[in-house]
């Protein structure tokens, strides 16, 4: 089963999918469903760093068991022995996206003909996904809402938006729930009877 939670930057859409995970834990399994964390974000310069470190700090004393993936879902899942019956939160989309995106090895493809990427990545990342869900009890995705403002961008920048949000839509129509997140707030979308 897909949850999706979806919204801008510091909208608290993490911390919101963190609570409908444990929620799901605590509701399915006398014991409570184990939960898997797996975190996108590569390390790249101090800002990443000190995000990396609040995140963690948010997660100390909770079930999760954190698994650092930017990229090779499948294989990281795999190599943590992840069980079938479980709660995975992949935080987040937009990351993973990205490390995908504007990964070295795609340059070429990505300038040469951009459309045609962002369609065979979509599709890629969208199969790894819905993969990774068939897999687990629940897969939760945090991932961003990136067109709401007005700030032009570069080529690559908007191509990368553009792919995003195609990613999004498809993995939202997949979903059972879809919940944005605004200041703080659930605001449902879609919903489906998720016990």
């Amino acid at each position: 089963m897909m949850l999706l939670y979806i919204g801008g930057a510091a909208s608290g859409k993490s911390e919101l999918a963190e609570k409908r995970a444990i929620e799901l834990s605590e509701n399915n399994h006398a014991e409570g469903l184990p939960l898997y964390y797996i975190a996108t974000m590569q390390r790249t310069d101090a800002e990443s760093e000190e995000r990396i470190k609040r995140h963690r700090e948010r997660r100390k004393g909770t079930a999760f068991q954190t698994i650092e993936a930017p990229a090779e879902l499948s294989e990281a899942v795999r190599r943590e022995g992840v069980p079938e019956n479980s709660i995975v939160l992949l935080e987040c989309l937009s990351n993973l996206a990205a490390n995908s995106f504007f990964a070295p090895e795609n340059e070429k493809s990505r300038t040469e003909n951009p459309e045609a990427f962002r369609g065979q990545l979509s599709d890629r990342l969208f199969s790894e996904l819905t993969e990774l869900e068939e897999r687990v009890g629940y897969l939760i995705i945090v991932s961003n809402n990136l067109f709401c403002s007005s700030e032009k961008y570069d080529k690559d920048t908007s191509d990368y938006l553009r792919f995003l949000s195609v990613l999004n839509i498809r993995l939202a129509e997949r979903a059972e729930e879809v919940t944005e997140a605004v200041a703080g707030t659930g605001v449902p979308l879609k919903r489906c009877k998720v016990m």
